[in-house]
């Protein structure tokens, strides 16, 4: 199979290993989690996403990670702020 420029192929499929999140990187790659994106051959977090210890977590809601990685709140986290409820 000859797989136009920027695809190769993968098992009998054209694929743009760049950007696919299925096949990010090779063909036998495994996929990017739901929390991530495939950017130049590699997953990353989204991009309203924060890397925190090797997960994609959101800052602006996430309780243990408030603000920023390992900021943890004792009640809620709304828009990067820890509120009491």
């Amino acid at each position: 199979m000859t797989c136009p420029p920027g695809m190769i192929d993968c098992n009998g499929e054209c694929r743009d290993v760049s950007n696919d999140p299925e096949h990010c990187g090779s063909c036998n790659f495994d996929t990017c989690e739901q929390t991530e994106v495939c950017q130049d051959g590699a997953c990353t977090c989204r991009p309203e996403l924060t890397l925190c210890d090797g997960a994609c977590v959101d800052v602006l809601g996430d309780p243990e990670n408030c603000g920023g990685c390992g900021v943890a709140c004792d009640d809620v986290c709304v828009d990067g702020r820890c509120l009491r409820s």
